[in-house]
């Protein structure tokens, strides 16, 4: 069964219009691929990466600020990608990094720019009272370390660690790559209250400090402290159709409300999709931007051709978080609300690992919330008079596990409930009675938008021993099916609109890589440039 849009065979099928896919598409095409097709199930690209309209206004789905951005004049990876792709977004920077608060104390950390950190140092030694300014300078060493770590994964990218000269030039960094945040932290002499604050970015790596590798979190607290947050002023939907507008340029075909229902196998090598409707597409290389749990378990036809090590592989890994986020749209402005941050981390019983983690693990009463006033940032993302307000908690994926069909409302509207009331009591105020309107985002609405395994939205979580070096080594014996390469959050970059980006890029080179395997017999004809 053929459908009438779509052409009688593909140089390369992509399953999913989420960035990672995308950007897989793109690379393809540079490197000679002609036919390319993009299949995803929504009617519009991006992913998790989007926006929806509530009564007239334009609500932020993915919340939080972006990486490797940075100014024009310092830019970092992501806003090079896009102005060499000739994209041109409407970025906006806030100057407030985070708050942290947990009983009877509290800190506003700003942003520094272009690499310093001489702010948010300044900023931490203020709020523990640094009279000696020894805190400010074992701070700033600790700012120093992470600043040259992010400097040599920059300049180990792109395959350099394999020059000899490059890799023994940030030996040391490479050396760090076997501790955790917390035992480097540790080694400062800093106050627990300072370490603490140090922390708060954890929630989004999805683990602890113990057990988080250090030069991920590093690299991380480096690009959002000493470059500073970055949002999209029209929402990261702009993102999103900005990018499909590229591929579409480029001749790449997408299209919309098409689902695929199986990657066909014929001889241990990709063929084509089916999709949900029959219709058979031929091609002998498919990048899946659904998780490896999904292809594996639900997706490969014959099911024979799924090799015992995926299923190894998969019960060898942890799926990091999921989200459950209360957006509210509130009937005030900021101003008339007193709310003047953008962004909090709540330690509603103090920083206590087993409490918040055990919390992460049921079903409500989460302990570690993220709190988002984006009128703070972007004044003009809702009308005047206004204010756009989301709490964000973000558990793992076995969190919900008691959740079913029949009992999901009375659970959401729990966990709703309980998030706002901690978080009145944290502000002081009263937000039901300016409640315009309220959505949810749920680890369920998530699975089923983007097809994520349990609503996971980082991909697999990142620990002292499966983390995004360990995965960068053993990434090429993970591609376990001949034509088939995956882009998403579930790869080794990890999660987040950066880490796609590379993610991305990874499977168009496992692509390029499988066929030059399937050459000089190639099982398609394809003339690659130089």
């Amino acid at each position: 069964m053929k459908n009438k849009y779509f052409k009688r065979e593909y140089d390369c099928i992509v399953i999913g219009a989420a960035l990672a896919g995308m950007v897989a598409a793109l690379e393809l095409k540079k490197k000679g691929f002609n036919n390319i097709l993009i299949v995803e199930r929504q009617n519009m690209p991006g992913g998790v990466t989007t926006s929806f309209v509530r009564n007239g206004i334009e609500i932020e789905a993915s919340l939080h600020e972006i990486t490797a951005v940075s100014s024009e004049t310092y830019p970092l990876a992501l806003r090079k990608y896009l102005e060499n792709l000739g994209i041109n977004l409407a970025w906006t920077r806030t100057d407030q990094a985070f708050r942290y608060d947990e009983p009877g104390f509290s800190c506003t950390v700003h942003a520094g720019e272009g690499g310093s950190f001489e702010r948010p140092a300044h900023d931490i030694a203020d709020a523990v009272n640094d009279t000696d300014g020894s805190v400010y300078n074992n701070v700033m060493r600790f700012f120093k370390d992470c600043k040259s770590v992010f400097d040599s994964i920059l300049a180990l990218s792109d395959g350099k660690f394999l020059d000899h000269e490059v890799f023994q030039a940030h030996i040391d960094t490479l050396r760090s790559m076997s501790y955790s945040v917390d035992t480097v932290l540790k080694t400062y002499s800093l106050p627990k209250r300072v370490i603490r604050i140090l922390s708060a970015y954890w929630c989004y790596l999805g683990n602890t400090p113990k057990d988080l590798p250090y030069i991920l979190y590093a690299y991380m607290l480096t690009d959002y402290l000493a470059y500073g947050p970055y949002l999209l002023k029209h929402t990261s939907h702009e993102f999103s159709l900005k990018l499909s507008e590229a591929c579409v340029k480029q001749g790449i075909q997408i299209e919309y409300n098409q689902d695929v229902d199986k990657i066909l196998i014929s001889d241990g090598h990709v063929i084509g999709v089916r999709l949900k409707d029959g219709t058979e597409l031929t091609s002998n290389y498919v990048i899946s931007g659904a998780y490896p749990h999904t292809v594996y378990n639900h997706m490969i036809e014959p099911k024979k051709y799924v090799p015992r090590k995926a299923y190894k592989m998969l019960n060898a890994r942890k799926l990091s978080c999921t989200v459950f986020s209360v957006i509210l749209v509130l009937d005030k402005s900021k101003e008339e609300l007193g709310l003047d941050t953008y962004m909090t981390f709540n330690a509603p019983i103090g920083m206590h690992y087993k409490k918040i983690l055990k919390s992460y693990h049921g079903c409500h009463n989460y302990q570690y919330t993220t709190s988002v006033c984006i009128n703070v940032a972007n004044p003009t993302c809702s009308p005047e008079g206004t204010t756009i307000y989301s709490i964000t908690a973000l558990p793992y994926t076995d969190s919900w596990d008691k959740v079913t069909e029949d009992n999901y409302y009375e659970w959401k509207n729990r966990i709703a409930d309980e998030l706002i009331t901690m978080e009145e009591k944290r502000l002081g105020i009263s937000l039901r009675d300016h409640i315009k309107d309220i959505e949810f985002i749920t680890p369920v609405s998530i699975a089923h938008y983007c097809r994520s395994s349990h609503g996971c939205i980082y991909g697999f979580l990142s620990s002292q021993i499966d983390n995004v070096c360990a995965r960068v080594m053993t990434h090429n014996h993970e591609l376990l099916i001949p034509g088939l390469a995956f882009a998403g959050a579930h790869q080794f970059a990890g999660g987040g609109m950066g880490p796609c980006i590379t993610n991305g890029a990874q499977a168009a080179t496992d692509i390029i890589t499988q066929l030059n395997k399937d050459m000089p017999g190639p099982l398609r004809k394809i003339l690659l440039r130089k």
